[in-house]
């Protein structure tokens, strides 16, 4: 589904040129998307006027689609809308459940994305994923571990492929407990850290 607004009423839910009351409406719509494998991409038209469209209420809707939001001039319309229909999507209804040991909860997850956590166990309802999407989680210890300590960490991948075939993949990884600087530089992945700052200062900017 393609939403094209320019943020004014006509009928119904308002005006989205100032900030909504609907909140919960479009929250529960994009969710029930979700669950149907259907994306929302979100094209807002800025005025002519100049004046600003309140995307935070709607742009839920695509977030949790796996959709995205896009702002455009009227003369950008149709680049916008060629730029959608070229976009590659991977899976529809992904489900990822990660499971940690009682050593480590946790603790955040950025990426706009649907979730139930628990201390050591993660469900994200991602709706469709393209080549683009990701979402970053952080972990912590909440118990003493000890030098060289393995901790499994299982992730669960449950998604309906572009075929309607349904599919689960199951990675187990082992984190390994270090003080040697060399061996925590060597696996530091700044892109991720990096993504995963980027992505909740967004989130904290929306708010």
């Amino acid at each position: 589904i393609i939403l094209l607004t320019d943020g004014m009423a006509n009928m119904g839910v308002g005006d989205m040129t100032r900030p909504s009351t609907k909140k919960d409406f479009y929250n529960t719509l994009g969710r029930t998307c979700a669950d149907r494998g259907i994306i929302i991409e979100i094209v807002g038209v800025v005025p002519a006027s100049g004046s600003s469209i309140e995307l935070e209420t709607i742009g839920e809707m695509a977030y949790l689609t796996g959709g995205d939001v896009y702002l455009a001039k009227t003369e950008e319309i149709a680049g916008t809308f060629d730029t959608i229909s070229k976009s590659e999507v991977l899976g529809k209804n992904v489900n990822v459940k990660v499971f940690v040991p009682a050593s480590i909860e946790l603790k955040e997850i950025s990426g706009e994305v649907f979730y139930n956590k628990r201390d050591h166990f993660l469900e994200v309802k991602a709706g469709s994923v393209n080549p683009d999407r990701q979402f970053c989680m952080s972990l912590d210890t909440v118990k003493d571990i000890h030098i060289n300590q393995e901790l499994p960490v299982q992730i669960q991948i449950e998604y309906t492929g572009t075929d309607g075939h349904k599919r689960k993949r199951i990675y187990n990884e082992k984190l390994i407990v270090t003080d040697r600087e060399e061996d925590i530089a060597g696996n530091f992945a700044s892109e991720i850290s990096d993504e995963f700052y980027i992505q909740k200062a967004a989130e904290l900017a929306r708010k």
